[in-house]
């Protein structure tokens, strides 16, 4: 279930602590720490520890947002406030049900990236905003007819 925990130690620590290295700055995210690093950057000798498939996933994109935060962001020491958060957000986001036939639970949301959008009010992600952590997603609900937008315009502090 969990990809990230003791067998990975360069990544996370035993406890849960998160494996700290020297500040990077990529793409207006400052990368402290192995995690950020694997999310982020291609070069990272972790980033193969989720695959092309596992990153497509909904859930991935959760946590890698959550962890990678806006510009702003305090960051964790540990990975549990991580896994955490990205739980809550998808039982939030992501609707699920029984299919009457196998009962197996079925997710019935579906996930849009919106990835470019503009108007007579503008841009959906203003100039300043980092195309690569900037995110607008649509998770629509059919069965209840209704529409969730998660959004964020990422702008690097420096």
């Amino acid at each position: 279930r969990r990809r990230l925990n003791a067998e990975h130690p360069t990544v996370v620590r035993e406890k849960g602590a998160l494996t700290k290295c020297f500040d990077e700055f990529v793409e207006g995210v400052t990368l402290s720490d192995e995690l950020r690093k694997l999310l982020v950057m291609e070069e990272s000798e972790h980033y193969m520890e989720f695959s092309e498939e596992q990153r497509r996933e909904f859930i991935f994109h959760l946590f890698r947002r959550i962890c990678i935060g806006g510009g702003m962001c305090q960051y964790e020491d540990e990975i549990t406030p991580y896994l955490d958060a990205t739980r809550g957000l998808y039982k939030d986001l992501v609707s699920v049900q029984k299919n009457p036939s196998t009962k197996a639970l079925e997710v019935t949301s579906m996930v849009y990236k919106l990835e470019e959008a503009e108007g007579e009010w503008g841009s959906l992600f203003p100039g300043g905003a980092s195309q690569e952590h900037s995110f607008c997603y649509l998770i629509v609900e059919p069965i209840k007819r209704y529409v969730t937008v998660w959004y964020l315009a990422h702008t690097p502090m420096f």
